[in-house]
């Protein structure tokens, strides 16, 4: 599954750009619970977050960070 960020990149003149984000890798497991890394290569971007139940709750952890992280609106999709 993946999170697809299809965010306005109006300075650089591109219009709209979209991130794909996925989950890489397997989970790990520290003194705090289980993490897995999420990136996007195009982005050049990673980051752990907290694993969910699902994919689709583990991505939608990663969705809150990157509302925080991203200054500028996003729409967010999961794609199968």
């Amino acid at each position: 599954m993946i999170l697809r960020q299809t965010t306005h990149n109006d300075e650089l003149g591109q219009g709209k750009i979209d991130y794909d984000w996925e989950i890489l890798g397997v989970p790990r497991k520290d003194k705090r619970g289980k993490f897995v890394r999420i990136g996007c290569w195009k982005a050049n971007h990673w980051f752990y977050i907290a694993v969910g139940k699902t994919d689709k709750l583990t991505l939608s952890y990663a969705k809150r960070r990157l509302q925080i992280i991203t200054m500028k609106p996003s729409i967010f999709r999961y794609i199968t």
